[in-house]
């Protein structure tokens, strides 16, 4: 399991990071989303790619404003787990956006998750937000699970 998490955290986070970047420039997304606003995620649901057994209703519930998320789910373990994160996106058109999520996530023991720094998991995250409205539905990845979740701007 660490080979494959390091494996992937080093094939994936690069080459995210660039694509991200080369996505940036070549559509001109450099319109930032207005943060001011206030956004809800609740309902989250998960698909993990290389692991099965593993709970895929995670119940999440949190707050955005600013950029800055604090959230609570249950986790792939069935533990209680809180993230607190930093949340960059750009409009790509009028119901994408794009963006990607830095900050740590509690809830694993070492031996599910041995990257860890003090019990906190360290958070990287790719984002797509389709919404209509106030109304959105956002998938990540994070390692070797897809995440999706609902959200609500007001």
């Amino acid at each position: 399991m660490n080979k494959y998490y390091f494996g992937g955290l080093l094939l994936f986070v690069p080459f995210s990071s660039v694509a991200m970047f080369n996505l940036i420039e070549e559509y001109d997304l450099k319109t930032q989303i207005d943060t001011d606003h206030v956004t809800i995620t609740y309902a989250g649901w998960t698909y993990h790619l290389s692991s099965r057994n593993r709970n895929q209703d995670n119940y999440i519930w949190g707050i955005k404003y600013k950029g800055y998320e604090v959230s609570t789910m249950i986790n792939s373990f069935d533990n209680r787990s809180y993230v607190l994160s930093y949340h960059k996106q750009w409009h790509y058109n009028d119901w994408i956006d794009v963006g990607y999520r830095l900050g740590g996530i509690t809830g694993y023991t070492k031996e599910e998750n041995s990257v860890q720094l003090f019990g906190i998991t360290p958070l990287i995250s790719p984002t797509i937000n389709f919404h209509y409205k106030s109304f959105g539905i956002e998938t990540a990845i994070q390692t070797d699970v897809f995440i999706f979740s609902l959200n609500y701007t007001f």
